[in-house]
């Protein structure tokens, strides 16, 4: 069944962990915990008035005694993408400025975190798969996804650099290949980049034009990772076809490199 038949509400993907049967279970536990509230998507419009479920900066108060350890313990240690961060404002901002490149089209987000970008992107697109690791993440985008009535959405969980999973996606969701890859404050590491990248790759393939775009964007937080983010993708078979620099927000715009 592809996504435009009706409405995703389970996770896909080739997923293997025993800690991704806990992700329904993890729905239940951030609706009850009162350090996740419904925030109005960046940029919806009045009508629509989307939103989308993140932790909240700041606050203190966890789970109820009575709920499962293992559980709470999981929210409390896989914090980092259950956060709207910086780069995510710019790339919504970015995304709705330029409505008609992205009409139409098919687009897998890598990383999605709490999923401002992706659901943002789904207001814009014919299809979008917004992949994470994190079981929190991937519980709190179904919520999301659900709660806005998306009909042209995916939540599938995605292990960068294992193309067998990524083959998976492709199956279940219906796409052959896909046209943008979106990431938003994503790559820290260079193992990680090198693994996101590769993905990123697989996902555009087997598409030969020149219209396929992966859209990085970051806030480059050392000389290092603005080193990394502005040179590795040129190793890994990627040209340059444009950038955006608003300090310290950086866009990039990769197009795969086919080799004739």
């Amino acid at each position: 069944m592809s996504t435009e038949e009706g409405q995703r509400n389970v996770l896909v993907g080739a997923f293997d962990d025993d800690k991704y049967a806990n992700v329904a279970a993890l729905r239940e536990l951030v609706l009850l915990d009162c350090r996740y509230a419904w925030m109005e998507l960046p940029f919806s419009t009045p009508a629509a008035r989307n939103q989308m479920l993140a932790r909240q900066r700041g606050a203190a108060a966890g789970p109820t005694a009575h709920e499962n350890a293992s559980l709470a313990a999981l929210l409390n240690a896989d914090s980092i993408p259950q956060y709207v961060w910086p780069a995510a404002k710019h790339m919504c901002e970015w995304v709705t400025s330029h409505r008609d490149f992205f009409e139409g089209k098919r687009v897998l987000e890598l990383g999605c975190g709490a999923g401002v970008l992706g659901l943002t992107v789904a207001q814009l697109v014919r299809q979008v798969v917004l992949t994470d690791c994190s079981p929190v993440s991937l519980a709190l985008v179904l919520e999301s996804v659900a709660r806005n009535g998306y009909r042209n959405c995916c939540v599938a969980f995605l292990q960068w650099g294992r193309e067998d999973h990524l083959e998976q996606i492709k199956l279940e969701c219906g796409v052959e290949s896909f046209d943008i890859v979106i990431g938003s404050d994503v790559f820290y590491f260079s193992n990680a980049l090198k693994a996101g990248l590769a993905s990123a790759r697989s996902a555009l393939l087997p598409r030969h034009d020149s219209e396929a775009v992966f859209l990085c964007g970051s806030v480059a937080r050392s000389d290092r990772m603005e080193f990394d983010l502005e040179e590795m993708p040129q190793q890994e078979g990627f040209v340059l076809a444009d950038s955006l620099i608003l300090d310290p927000f950086r866009l990039y715009v990769w197009k795969v490199l086919f080799n004739e």
